[in-house]
């Protein structure tokens, strides 16, 4: 078995070993890199908070069935799991965060959209990608976690797939298409 799952490998060589369960999605590993967090690709999506090796494992989320919770990340201070969560096949996804030791989520975002991929840009911001309102894009967009508002930051035709930030949120890589 283990078509889904990933496995690591020494960078010195080696073997590949598992790593994280069958179904596991979208790893994370917490600013200080002692802790990740990842989803189970099922009904609810469950969202786990872990040791940095994936030992360990605590469910911290669940959505009910029909529900799914997709690309953790941590906020830059580690304080947050910010996720997209909501009903994917009516594309009503909207921005939350939960503590990495569990309770109740908090939605930060009202947008009921298809969000993909976020990005931890500094203490108070966070990127998306998104359609805008009239199902136009996908843009990129920035989240101010504070002020709880969100603004489209890309301008032009460029179409974005998907955004990622580097650990110190200094350099950004993003998937860009230009229709024509």
């Amino acid at each position: 078995g283990g078509g889904d799952r990933m496995r690591l490998t020494s960078l010195l060589g080696g073997g590949l070993r598992p790593f994280l369960p069958d179904r596991a999605m979208n790893p994370a590993w917490s600013p200080d890199g002692s802790k990740l967090v990842y989803h189970l690709q099922e009904d609810g999506d469950a969202t786990f908070v872990a040791d940095r090796d994936g030992s360990n494992p605590r469910q911290i989320f669940k959505m009910p069935t029909g529900g799914h919770n997709h690309y953790p990340i941590w906020s830059r201070d580690g304080q947050w799991i910010y996720f997209v969560s909501g009903v994917w096949n009516a594309r009503e996804m909207d921005v939350w965060r939960i503590s990495p030791s569990g309770g109740a989520p908090e939605r930060i975002t009202h947008v009921a959209t298809a969000i993909t991929y976020l990005a931890a840009l500094d203490d108070h911001t966070v990127l998306y990608v998104a359609p805008d309102t009239n199902g136009a894009g996908p843009w990129l967009w920035a989240l101010d976690t504070n002020a709880r508002t969100t603004r489209r930051i890309s301008s032009g035709l460029e179409v974005y797939s998907s955004i990622d930030a580097s650990a110190d949120g200094r350099r950004l890589v993003a998937t860009v298409s230009n229709p024509s």
